[in-house]
C-alpha cells in the first residue's frame, strides 16, 4: 500500500522556509497518479519533484532548483 502523501502548503517561499528539511519531499496532488513535490534543501534552497504512475510503481523526476 502507497504511503499517505503529506499536506503542505507549497504556493509561497514563506510557507516553503516553514518547511523541515528532509530527505523525502512534501506531496502535493495534482491529478490521478501524479504528485508535486518540494524537497528542501540543508543550505537553504530547494529542489521540485514530479511522481507520477506507470507501468504499476511510482518514478520520480527531479525538474528544477526552486527559489
Amino acid at each position: 500500500m502507497a504511503k499517505a502523501t503529506r499536506k503542505a502548503k507549497l504556493e509561497s517561499r514563506t510557507a516553503r522556509n516553514k518547511l523541515k528539511t528532509t530527505h523525502e519531499p512534501y506531496w502535493v496532488g495534482i491529478g490521478r497518479g501524479l504528485y508535486l513535490g518540494y524537497r528542501k534543501g540543508a543550505k537553504g534552497g530547494g529542489s521540485w519533484i514530479a511522481r507520477y504512475y506507470l507501468n504499476e510503481r511510482y518514478i520520480k523526476q527531479k525538474l528544477a532548483k526552486a527559489d
